[in-house]
């Protein structure tokens, strides 16, 4: 799946809901890091903690120090505000090995990954 294809869908659904973009938008990017951090497998919580949500800009720091607990709000995901839909929504992970975990390299942690599951699940909640 593209981005342009993402893109189409989320248009689609704002217009078929009569949702203005930026709403449908904003709450996609918010479903999506949810979705992501709940299925973030935790043993120290380092990757649960540096997942971040950011509006404009990539946010590509690494939180040393992260921990959090399975049921914990992981890394940053600012409040979002009017108008944040209309730019670029970045949800990202710098851990060297979260590419790894995604793509299960842990049978016991994340067999079918995270990002991808989680944006199955959404799209298919907007078709």
């Amino acid at each position: 799946m593209s981005v342009q294809s993402f893109g189409k869908e989320l248009k689609a659904f704002s217009k078929r809901t009569d949702v203005k973009l930026d709403v449908t938008a904003r709450k996609v990017a918010l479903a999506l890091f949810d979705g992501i951090t709940e299925k973030n497998p935790v043993d120290t919580g380092r990757a649960k903690g540096n997942w971040n949500l950011s509006v404009g800009k990539m946010d590509q720091s690494v939180n040393d120090n992260a921990t959090s607990t399975s049921l914990g709000r992981p890394g940053k995901a600012p409040n979002m505000k009017k108008g944040d839909g209309d730019k670029v929504i970045w949800i990202t992970n710098s851990l060297p090995y979260i590419n790894a975990l995604e793509h299960g390299h842990s049978k016991k942690q994340a067999p079918q990954g995270m990002v991808s599951l989680t944006v199955n699940e959404v799209r298919a909640s907007l078709l």
